[in-house]
Parts: C-alpha cells; sequence; structure tokens
C-alpha cells in the first residue's frame, strides 16, 4: 500500500530528524540542511519538527553551501574557528 510506504518513509525521517538534532545538541556544532521536496510534504511533520526547532531547511545544497561558508566566515572573524 502506497500510503504506508509514505508514512513509513515520514516515520524514519522523524527519527533520524529527532537523532540529527540530539547530536547538534551534543556538539554544540551547527547543522546545515537541504531539502528538495513538494509542499505537501512541507505540510507534514518532519517540516513541523523542523520548524518548532528553529530548523529551517535550505531549497538547494548551493544555498546550504553559501550559509555553511558564512559560518565559517562568521567564526573566524570571532576568532573562534579551528
Amino acid at each position: 500500500d502506497l500510503d504506508q510506504v509514505f508514512k513509513d518513509a515520514a516515520d524514519e525521517s522523524l527519527r533520524n530528524l529527532e537523532t540529527t538534532m540530539r547530536l547538534m545538541r551534543e556538539y554544540q556544532k551547527p547543522i546545515i540542511l537541504s531539502v528538495w521536496v513538494g509542499d505537501e510534504v512541507k505540510s507534514g511533520d518532519v517540516y513541523r519538527t523542523l520548524a518548532r526547532n528553529h530548523l529551517v531547511p535550505y531549497p538547494t545544497p548551493d544555498r546550504a553551501a553559501k550559509a555553511l561558508a558564512r559560518l565559517v566566515e562568521y567564526s573566524e572573524y570571532r576568532g573562534i574557528a579551528e
């Protein structure tokens, strides 16, 4: 059943997201996400969980990479980059 496949995929995505957020808190490191999906996914549980945790995915890998580059520049400016 196709609906069950989508539900299982969403459940797995939520479990992976919870693990990602736990690691982010544990290691005190930023996480950059890039997700290219349709509007139906954006209204689902995974996106709501992301929003509740102030994690908004970038729509393209290019934009995610630019954001990561800016984080590195800022940490170098602050003198905290290793």
